[in-house]
């Protein structure tokens, strides 16, 4: 499972993305803003993940992009996310369902931090990649829900993630580790 995430196409993607999340990353600029959304364009982080739960495995990368920010009691934002999510439904004989797949991603995103949790809700559209030639890529629909505790401030912490297009097969939830940077 592991070696088809592994494409050269797939590691430059990831690469790309936390270089970008780790090289542009910004200071904050919304601690200093009133009650009321303001333009804040920013990057605002990128991770590499993996999740599972029972017969579920996904492995990913992100970059979150900001551009309204709301500071208060806590820190609301709406930006969009760009993202590679590798997936694969498991048993005992190994893969089941068609895949591994991949699912190239554009959100749209709304995000509250408050202290070290993250809130993110996200929808867009994915090119949805089928390893198995019995299956044809398509483009959907695909919406999903982030909870985050981060351990270090800022770099490596626990989530909750699930993901869906509200079709078979394209669907994951699990909990897991990711290793990043967000401000």
């Amino acid at each position: 499972m592991l070696k088809l995430f592994f494409t050269p196409l797939s590691i430059f993607f990831i690469l790309l993305l936390f270089s970008i999340s780790i090289s542009y990353s910004q200071t904050d600029s919304s601690k200093s803003n009133d009650e009321r959304f303001q333009p804040t364009p920013r990057i605002a982080g990128g991770q590499i993940e993996a999740i599972t739960i029972l017969y579920v495995t996904e492995i990913g990368g992100l970059v979150d992009i900001d551009f309204v920010t709301k500071a208060d009691d806590d820190i609301k934002s709406f930006g969009i996310r760009l993202s590679l999510e590798y997936y694969g439904y498991l048993e005992a004989g190994g893969s089941t369902g068609g895949g591994p797949f991949t699912d190239y991603c554009i959100y749209g995103r709304y995000t509250s931090r408050m202290n070290n949790f993250r809130f993110t809700v996200l929808s867009g559209i994915a090119y949805h990649n089928y390893y198995s030639t019995s299956y044809e890529d398509k483009l959907l629909f695909r919406a999903g829900l982030e909870f985050k505790y981060n351990l270090l401030d800022k770099f490596f912490g626990v989530l909750l993630k699930g993901s869906t297009s509200f079709q078979e097969q394209t669907t994951y939830l699990g909990i897991g580790i990711f290793i990043g940077y967000f401000d």
